[in-house]
């Protein structure tokens, strides 16, 4: 991920420099070796600080962070399970204000009932 932020900042740099996109691909390709930004990924930040984007942070990876895998709502799922086995992964889901799927994640996980060894 640093190496990203790394070659994020290179490619600003040199799109500053009026670099094109097949230029800056080549450097980083020597710079960084096997870890480069593969030709596209660096053809569209080129774009990107070419449109006078100034954030070197990706967009779609710059959101909130996910909480459904935080351990304190993990720990509350589980909590809130065990006060009540008979509960609906609906109820779960609104009481601890988390998604369907992460619910289903965590009640099926170490949450499902061991069955008796024969």
């Amino acid at each position: 991920m640093e190496d990203m932020k790394r070659q994020c900042v290179c490619i600003k740099f040199f799109v500053k420099l009026g670099k094109n996109a097949a230029e800056t691909n080549e450097m980083l390709k020597q710079a960084f070796g096997d870890n480069a930004l593969g030709a596209t990924q660096t053809y569209d930040r080129c774009k990107r600080f070419k449109n006078e984007q100034t954030s070197t942070d990706d967009d779609a990876r710059s959101s909130r962070p996910s909480t459904s895998s935080a351990p304190d709502s993990v720990a509350k799922a589980r909590a809130t399970i065990l006060e009540d086995r008979r509960r609906t992964i609906y109820d779960v889901c609104d009481t601890v204000s988390l998604a369907y799927g992460t619910c289903q994640r965590i009640m099926s996980g170490d949450m499902r009932r061991k069955r008796p060894a024969k």
